[in-house]
């Protein structure tokens, strides 16, 4: 049998081979005359200002979308997630100090844990709008668990009106339920927020160095077509040309004086506001914490040993200025504007003296004098327990304004240092590009 051999694979490229090659000596023949250079010339450079023009417009239209992204979305949400902590632990502090009143509780301490109620789930709200997938959990936790909260406070409230000791043991079950579901549950929700919150800074926290880069190639390209026509055709001005190397000069310049600003007033937020929030906030925290676990080591009766401790620990973590892995010695290190410095050291001489306080109170209880224990708890004698953490808790939340302020005058600044620089990349383009087709068809021209 005879087998026909089979024909060379690459019989059928031939054709296209032939073609490619066509191209390429008709392409070659082209260069090889001034016109064809001409020609050349402007294409390239077209081409390089269209695509440079685009990563660049593209590329601070993202960054813009991030600082936007970051001032209206993220940071709020984060914020909203920190306030959502702590007005959910001044809740269980003020519901504890509301207890120890005995009966009908004043109504400015029953107010004050009402607003806390109301500015908890607020935040939520703010911290559930646009919010990832990430939080569904903390956030239906938190959503369905509150409620419940407060249940168990109205309940205990009852049952203390009425004079009946089972009332305490329903404050201790609310209590619990704060500190093991939804505390936890809200500073999951503060991470997650907090992570998106990062990204968006590490979106808009890199210098573009590969469109500047781009952007003087261009520059580079345009003053080297100009200077070749000058010597090929001894024409000194090409004013197309002049008027795309002066339209890409700009928007490298207006680039890098708006990116760089933009840089720096993101840093600045980031120094002055959003590191000290963070731990300043965690500080408020620990600081109601604390003055529901003294309150509660009080309506426990000699049953609330964990609390007191777990009060010493939280005031450890607190610290002072002088304490660098303390909370308050964190936020100092970080502090870069003498107002909010004053108001830490202010927070740390309460500390100590808050701790003065408890220690007089612990010692009354423990001798008997429970009465007068809780009178120094709660009373609003200057030197109480109760002033003492109240003063506390007013400097740590006026240094937490004020970084917040600072975070919102610097993040808004360095928004605001980017607006138009994408429209005006795109309007700058266009004249680049146009000018670069003219100036090289006015010199084409010549020879046709």
């Amino acid at each position: 049998m005879t087998v026909t051999p089979a024909a060379p694979a690459t019989s059928g490229s031939q054709p296209l081979r032939r073609m490619v090659d066509e191209r390429v000596d008709r392409l070659r023949r082209v260069s090889d005359t001034t016109p064809g250079r001409i020609g050349l010339a402007g294409l390239a450079l077209l081409l390089m200002i269209i695509l440079t023009g685009t990563l660049s417009a593209v590329g601070i239209a993202q960054r813009s979308g991030a600082m936007h992204h970051l001032i209206g979305q993220s940071e709020p949400r984060a914020t909203a997630a920190q306030e959502l902590h702590g007005a959910l632990s001044d809740a269980d502090a003020t519901a504890s100090r509301a207890f120890l009143s005995g009966g009908l509780e004043p109504a400015d301490v029953r107010q004050r844990y009402d607003d806390a109620i109301v500015r908890a789930q607020t935040a939520l709200a703010v911290a559930a709008r646009g919010s990832a997938a990430q939080t569904a959990v903390p956030i239906t936790e938190l959503a369905t668990q509150v409620p419940v909260y407060v249940g168990l406070v109205e309940t205990a409230r009852a049952n203390n009106r009425q004079g009946l000791p089972v009332g305490s043991a329903y404050l201790r079950e609310a209590s619990s339920l704060m500190r093991e579901r939804l505390l936890p549950a809200a500073s999951e929700l503060y991470r997650v927020e907090a992570a998106s919150q990062a990204a968006d800074v590490d979106a808009a926290d890199d210098f573009p160095v590969t469109a500047l880069l781009f952007g003087l190639l261009v520059l580079a390209g345009l003053v080297a077509v100009q200077l070749w026509l000058t010597r090929r055709t001894n024409r000194l001005l090409n004013v197309g040309l002049a008027v795309a190397t002066g339209a890409v000069a700009v928007w490298l310049l207006w680039s890098v004086i708006a990116v760089s600003s933009q840089l720096g007033g993101l840093d600045d937020s980031i120094r002055r506001g959003s590191a000290q929030m963070e731990v300043l906030a965690q500080a408020s925290v620990a600081a109601r914490q604390a003055r529901a676990d003294e309150t509660l080591t009080l309506v426990a009766r000699g049953a609330g040993s964990a609390y007191q401790e777990h009060y010493a620990q939280v005031m450890d973590s607190l610290g002072g200025p002088d304490d660098r892995d303390s909370l308050l010695g964190r936020a100092y290190a970080l502090t870069t504007d003498d107002a909010v410095r004053a108001e830490i050291d202010s927070a740390a001489g309460n500390v100590v003296a808050w701790r003065e306080v408890h220690d007089e109170l612990r010692g009354l209880d423990d001798g008997g004098q429970y009465n007068e224990a809780v009178a120094l708890a709660i009373s609003p004698d200057d030197n109480s327990a109760g002033s003492a953490f109240a003063r506390l808790e007013a400097d740590l939340d006026e240094a937490y304004r004020l970084a917040e302020q600072a975070f919102n005058e610097e993040a808004g600044d360095a928004r605001d240092a980017l607006t138009g620089l994408a429209g005006g990349i795109v309007v700058l383009t266009v004249v680049a590009a146009t000018g670069a087709a003219w100036g090289t068809w006015q010199r084409l021209r010549e020879y046709l």
